[in-house]
């Protein structure tokens, strides 16, 4: 209620590390290297943080690790980046604010709690008994939804799927719920602190989930709007609480903060200050995703959302995978493809900007992942035993 509440909010990618990318670098992910899972965020891109830091702030990270990690780049900027699992995260976050040597700073808190495995404790459990089915392990699930190949990007009809993706959504509103509490503990201790009187709150995430909507469940598939939307809320002594319904992107983050810290902007950043509208325009997300084949990229006009890849070819032959009007088939399940004329001429009008988007400006680089590093990331889903997704 006191926060200006974006409600139409779309991330720059599917999966985590080429959304943090974009946060942290201001530009979309193939302009970064790309980067995937075995690339990090080059050292060449200057990040926020590090324009933070040379303007005097104290920056800080508390994640959980795995992808948003020092091997993975994003460190880059932070005087403290505190990256444990299984470890408190308010703990962390004190231990940060009560090293307060009288500079500004801009603190950056990252939690799995609402990521695969789905974990949850037994008081979240026991309270959501009632309402949600949680009494089977996320691994007895995850086996049943394995047994399901990818099928056409279409809802599940089977019954068995269907059951199998309403309990995987249970599961993921139940370690919602972990999240949500855990917020309101952090949020607690930054009101105590005086942080959110003077200081500027923004929260959100890095992508959505799939639950079977098209085909597959959790993340890093194709980019529709289950993968893609985010929650996105900002708070402060200069904004005013509300709803907006004006579309913005995790490209606005970096320069949202930069402005607020009154830090230029540099020219090749591609987001807008959340404060500041300005005029309509195309917002841009890309699948990223070595693994996948083709690799999908979306390009959202208003209500008209088009589908193609996130490759240079195929952009510059009018490539095509699905085209929506998301005001009257938001759910997208019916493509409009080959039945209007917009999504051709859309793709001809974007052209020459997707090109520009999915040309790197760093050199991409390799992370040298340790056997350790390699279980965490299979743990959490992101790679499989043969190393790949």
């Amino acid at each position: 209620a006191g926060a200006r509440v974006f409600r139409r909010a779309w991330s720059t990618s599917t999966h985590t590390l080429p959304a943090h990318s974009s946060m942290f670098s201001g530009v979309f992910p193939h302009q970064n290297g790309p980067v995937d899972y075995f690339n990090p965020l080059p050292g060449a891109v200057v990040t926020l943080a590090e324009r933070l830091s040379a303007h005097g702030y104290r920056c800080g990270a508390v994640t959980d690790g795995v992808m948003v990690s020092r091997s993975h780049g994003l460190e880059q900027g932070f005087a403290s980046f505190d990256e444990r699992r299984e470890t408190d995260t308010l703990e962390r976050v004190r231990a940060f604010l009560d090293a307060d040597d009288g500079r500004p700073i801009f603190l950056f808190v990252q939690s799995y709690a609402a990521h695969t495995p789905y974990t949850m404790s037994a008081e979240t459990r026991a309270r959501l008994a009632g309402s949600l089915r949680l009494e089977r392990d996320y691994a007895d699930v995850l086996r049943a939804a394995e047994a399901f190949a990818v099928g056409p990007e279409q809802p599940p009809s089977d019954p068995v799927l269907v059951d199998v993706a309403a309990r995987l959504h249970d599961l993921y509103r139940g370690a919602a719920s972990e999240l949500d509490a855990l917020f309101g503990r952090c949020r607690a201790e930054f009101d105590a602190r005086g942080l959110t009187r003077d200081g500027y709150l923004l929260f959100t995430s890095d992508h959505g989930e799939a639950f079977f909507e098209h085909g597959r469940p959790f993340h890093a598939g194709p980019v529709f709007e289950e993968e893609l939307r985010v929650p996105l809320l900002l708070t402060g002594p200069l904004v005013a609480p509300g709803v907006e319904d004006r579309p913005v992107s995790l490209i606005d983050f970096a320069p949202t903060l930069a402005g607020l810290a009154r830090l230029p902007v540099p020219s090749e950043w591609r987001g807008r200050s959340l404060l500041e509208p300005g005029a309509e325009r195309a917002l841009f997300a890309f699948q990223s995703h070595r693994g996948s084949t083709p690799s999908t990229l979306a390009v959202i006009d208003g209500a008209r959302k088009l589908i193609a890849y996130d490759d240079l070819e195929a952009v510059r032959a009018g490539k095509l995978h699905a085209a929506f009007d998301l005001a009257l088939d938001p759910a997208e399940r019916a493509s409009l493809l080959g039945r209007e004329v917009w999504p051709a001429e859309l793709a001809r009008e974007q052209r020459a900007l997707l090109e520009e988007l999915l040309t790197p400006l760093v050199t991409q680089e390799i992370s040298n992942l340790s056997s350790e590093e390699l279980a965490n990331m299979r743990a959490m889903g992101y790679v499989g035993e043969d190393g790949e997704k």
